[in-house]
């Protein structure tokens, strides 16, 4: 947990910048939002793990392969590929996480989505500019994002924030 505060502490300090706003306990909010997300990320992961070993399994006993040797497989091809599937995402999930709660914290009322590089997809460049209030999702779970030149995409959880998809680079700025 301590490098996940670490950089919560660096993204809060840079949010509570943007606002102007002095904000007390931040440390405090950052400890909080950090063992928070910790808690969520080692609840995520545990699943994922889960969900996978069980597909290896079921792939292993319909194509009478030794179950044994296919978990060992699953679980060390994970030092190659897992670290930086996880880094990826769940850098740009606690910076928008700790953003958000700083600029509530801060009194912001809305949020504004904004697009980061010019290699943004097709369905982030729709969210580029999206404004909501700090209560709403920017998406809720369910609803189809429909950019002119992209498939539809239906997201299957609510989207307060940041990332839209896999590799999303974008991030949140506060608003009014």
């Amino acid at each position: 947990m301590p490098v996940i505060r670490s950089f919560m502490q660096v993204i809060a300090d840079q949010a509570a910048d943007e606002t102007e706003a002095s904000i007390d306990d931040l440390g405090g909010i950052v400890e909080r939002c950090a063992r928070s997300y910790s808690s969520s990320l080692a609840d995520s992961q545990a699943k994922i793990s889960q969900y996978r070993l069980k597909e290896k399994i079921n792939q292993a006993q319909a194509g009478g392969e030794d179950i044994e040797k296919s978990l060992i497989d699953e679980v060390e091809s994970w030092r190659d590929s897992r670290p930086a599937e996880i880094s990826q995402e769940h850098s740009m999930r606690a910076a928008n996480a700790i953003a958000k709660t700083v600029y509530i914290e801060a009194g912001r009322r809305t949020l504004v989505w904004v697009t980061m590089g010019s290699k943004s997809c097709a369905h982030c460049q729709s969210m580029d500019g999206r404004t909501v209030s700090t209560s709403k999702p920017f998406l809720a779970a369910g609803e189809d994002l429909k950019p002119e030149d992209a498939e539809p995409m239906t997201v299957s959880t609510t989207i307060g924030h940041p990332p839209l998809h896999g590799g999303c680079e974008c991030m949140i700025t506060a608003g009014e």
